[in-house]
């Protein structure tokens, strides 16, 4: 199993383009990618009146929507679920683990940063934080990667083991 990666920072910084970039770059070099983005609202992604819907306002806690290209699982928890509970039900299949917030857990991060969103970084102070990635100067007891650089990043996570050493970057 990978290392997983957290990609960090406030909303609006741009942690999902970073991801979409990343993403394309490690599915380019023949790996598979799974991302599990936090969410801190109640998923509506479920269509009202659709039947895995009516299925689990009936009680059902997992409903299963198949079909020959897409499988979608709908279950129900009774509390948030931690990041490395996710990626053990989630990522088996994984060559790379990306999380999409999940600021709080613990794990090596990059944080995403833009001084016009937010006054300082979010987790300055988080042992796992890797590196910044930002175009911005900033003072950080860590690297900082500008937010083009995507080389650079798939080399700090190959070092860190978030890309299998035997398909370097």
């Amino acid at each position: 199993m990978p290392v997983p990666l957290l990609i960090v920072g406030r909303s609006g910084c741009g942690k999902t383009t970073l991801l979409e970039r990343l993403v394309r770059a490690l599915a380019d070099r023949g790996l598979r990618v799974v991302v599990i983005k936090h969410h801190s609202h109640a998923l509506t992604v479920d269509r009202p009146h659709k039947d895995t819907a009516r299925v689990r306002a009936a009680g059902a806690v997992t409903a299963v929507l198949a079909s020959a290209i897409e499988v979608v699982t709908f279950r129900t928890v009774a509390a948030a679920q931690p990041f490395a509970d996710l990626v053990a039900a989630h990522a088996a299949d994984a060559d790379v683990v990306l999380g999409e917030g999940f600021s709080q857990e613990p794990g090596p991060k990059l944080e995403v940063w833009c001084r016009a969103v937010a006054p300082a970084p979010l987790c300055l102070g988080d042992p796992g934080l890797e590196a910044l990635v930002t175009d911005d100067e900033v003072e950080a007891p860590v690297p900082r990667i500008a937010t083009g650089d995507i080389g650079a990043m798939l080399q700090l996570m190959a070092r860190l083991g978030v890309i299998p050493s035997a398909r370097p970057a």
